[in-house]
């Protein structure tokens, strides 16, 4: 059992808030050195949390930790799975992936499977580097599809949709 402590700050400056709190704040559990956005207060409850726990700090105190990224789903510790930045999940396919991103097995938390299921599965990615505009759509069996630009501007596929992978991951 990891020592969780809450934290909230304002929903301003890119920071989304929590859904369902009646203030514009954004919940986030610090574990293990690292701030893990909580997004709906169902999730939040789900866990037994507490709104009366939830300490007001300022954006400073909260960049001081790194974001939360790789997870495990609770009863699940075969898989591991990477949420992005636009906070859409990705399977970690296997340990050479994990690797190459240089992560680290005591960096993973574990997360509810109501939370996992609140996240939408990232199915877009382009090549981080060498850098490309190139976007592919992942499908649920791995195989992976070159999007054309035309069609990807008509499936109003949106830049926070778009999640970067390496070479290792790509391939």
């Amino acid at each position: 059992d990891d020592e969780v402590i809450l934290v909230k700050v304002p929903a301003t400056g890119g920071v989304k808030p929590t859904l369902g709190l009646k203030t514009n704040d954004a919940i986030f559990e610090i574990i293990r050195g690292q701030k893990h956005f909580i997004p709906t207060v169902d999730i939040f409850f789900d866990y037994g949390f507490d709104l009366s726990a939830v300490q007001s700090v300022t954006h400073k105190d909260l960049e001081q930790f790194p974001r939360a990224k790789l997870t495990k789903v609770y009863k699940d510790k075969k898989r591991s799975y990477y949420i992005t930045e636009g906070y859409m999940i990705r399977l970690i396919s296997n340990n050479r992936v994990f690797e190459s991103y240089g992560d680290r097995e005591e960096d993973v938390i574990t997360i509810s499977k109501k939370e996992f299921n609140f996240y939408p599965r990232n199915q877009f990615v382009h090549l981080e580097t060498p850098k490309s505009d190139d976007v592919y759509q992942i499908v649920d069996d791995g195989t992976k599809r070159y999007i054309v630009p035309q069609l990807a501007k008509k499936m109003n596929i949106k830049s926070e949709q778009i999640a970067p992978v390496n070479k290792q991951q790509f391939d």
